[in-house]
């Protein structure tokens, strides 16, 4: 890469008191990363992402303190990471949820705040997250993260519609696909959110935790919506069964003292059970805040009541065994389902929500381990944390890919130039026996020498996980970029993900 390609606000801010080794690793990480506000923006921009190492510990740290490395710059690469890998997808499935960060803060001087109750007295962040699925459920990417702390500067909530609002933008700015579903858990089934259901062209789905009083998708005075509002369960008790499905859900036993209080006993079994699905159009008839929520959100302080338009869908199981605890699952839609096939459409679509979940997990344990970070700032711990959520996306990308397509290229999520130094590996360590037994240019080859050096044992019943491939991945990369530097070569080729 020439100095003449480097844009010059990146040069302008590189430290001037480093090496020039260290000066062109920043160079092409800036070059790569063309952000917003930074450098102007064309129709043909492409970010890919960064899959080699800077294995100098006082580089990686120059440019995490650099004004190239802010959140905004950070979180523009994750956007638009995820967007290549929605290239020529035909559904995109954006799940959005919440999780909390729980920072060890022994002195109390990070700047953190609250994530649970004050008797714990944990400390950290809460982070909104939108998450891109293709249709197959590969990852695709991050498309928004919203990180904050306890108390925030307004409801939380607010912050909720906050990031729908903000996802929605993107899905626009950056065309997608033809078929877009925004789905959330049942968190989020609260008038912020409900409010913007009829307001977006989006296709949004949100499970329904509460037994909200809705009233006839023709009822549109408040005053005649108070006559007739009825509770939804009482509503759609009349309306008769429009279809059928079968699906797997995980066992979960009923406690035999759950009248005392405790929860039901989940497993690690699952089992089939048959769901009856109805759906109906309706108005939901909603109520303003609390007082002390209003001073913070003016848009539902000037209504007194009001209609949010919606379809509401029912999956109940039928004829459930008495030792389960039987499935029932209620979605609010923005966009209507009549026919058999639309209606378990809906439920398919729910459960790419999942993807989000395994996302986290091996966000903050069993991949990167974000939550174990020692940085001594909240500035700086967000950014660690958005880097790490970029890795994490790559790895459950790479996972899921093993599990839907092995037998791809493995040019599919590794440049070439790695591909041949995973060969030489191979060749070096195990006498090129996985590349004859998988063929050196498939992903399967790479995945299975990545669970190897991670700790992988021929023979295993159980399938290749997270912390193999995190532990065969870092080992792998610190070999190629040692071949790269033999070769006079500072750092291997950026890596499309």
């Amino acid at each position: 890469m020439t100095n003449q390609n480097v844009p010059p606000y990146f040069v302008k801010h590189l430290p001037h008191n480093c090496k020039s080794v260290h000066r062109k690793k920043f160079r092409e990480i800036c070059v790569q990363m063309e952000l917003s506000g930074s450098v102007k923006e064309t129709a043909n921009t492409k970010i890919k992402a960064d899959g080699g190492l800077m294995t100098c510990r006082k580089t990686r740290h120059r440019f995490l303190v650099s004004l190239v490395c802010v959140q905004e710059n950070l979180a523009y690469f994750a956007e638009q990471l995820a967007v290549q890998n929605t290239e020529g997808c035909t559904k995109v499935y954006v799940a959005i949820d919440g999780t909390s960060l729980n920072i060890k803060d022994s002195t109390g001087h990070k700047g953190l705040g609250s994530i649970g109750t004050e008797a714990s007295g944990s400390k950290g962040f809460i982070v909104q997250n939108s998450y891109a699925v293709d249709q197959d459920g590969i990852p695709c990417g991050i498309l928004y993260q919203k990180y904050f702390t306890r108390p925030a500067e307004k409801c939380e909530s607010s912050i909720w519609a906050d990031t729908l609002d903000a996802t929605v933008k993107i899905v626009f700015r950056n065309k997608l696909s033809e078929y877009v579903l925004i789905i959330m858990d049942r968190g989020y089934d609260c008038p912020d959110i409900l409010d913007r259901l009829g307001a977006n062209t989006v296709k949004i789905m949100i499970r329904a935790t509460q037994d909200r009083k809705v009233c006839p998708r023709e009822t549109t005075t408040i005053k005649e919506a108070r006559k007739i509002a009825r509770p939804v369960l009482e509503y759609l008790s009349e309306i008769p069964e429009m279809a059928t499905i079968e699906v797997s859900v995980p066992v979960v036993l009923k406690d035999k003292e759950s009248l005392t209080g405790t929860s039901n006993v989940p497993t690690d079994e699952r089992r089939t059970c048959t769901l009856s699905l109805k759906s109906v159009p309706v108005n939901i008839f909603l109520r303003p805040k609390k007082k002390q929520d209003l001073d913070n959100d003016s848009t539902i302080e000037s209504k007194r009541e009001w209609l949010a338009p919606a379809t509401v869908l029912l999956a109940e199981e039928v004829n459930a065994p008495k030792e389960y605890e039987p499935v029932r699952w209620m979605l609010w839609l923005n966009y209507d389902v009549s026919t058999p096939d639309e209606l378990k459409q809906v439920i398919s679509d729910y459960r790419m929500r999942w993807r989000i979940e395994e996302f986290h997990k091996i966000w903050k344990s069993s991949g990167t381990k974000v939550e174990e970070t020692q940085a001594r700032s909240a500035e700086m711990i967000e950014k660690i944390a958005r880097i790490s959520a970029i890795v994490a996306s790559n790895l459950a990308r790479m996972q899921r890919y093993l599990e839907v397509n092995p037998d791809a290229p493995a040019t599919t999520c590794f440049s070439q130039e790695e591909v041949k130094g995973l060969q030489i590996i191979d060749k070096t360590y195990y006498k090129g026996r996985l590349c004859k037994k998988y063929g050196g240019t498939k992903l399967v080859f790479v995945m299975a020498l990545l669970a190897k050096i991670g700790g992988y044992e021929n023979g295993s019943k159980s399938k290749v996980g997270v912390k193999m491939l995190t532990r065969g991945y870092h080992q792998v990369m610190n070999l190629i970029a040692g071949m790269l530097l033999t070769q006079g070569r500072s750092r291997p080729k950026l890596t499309k993900l």
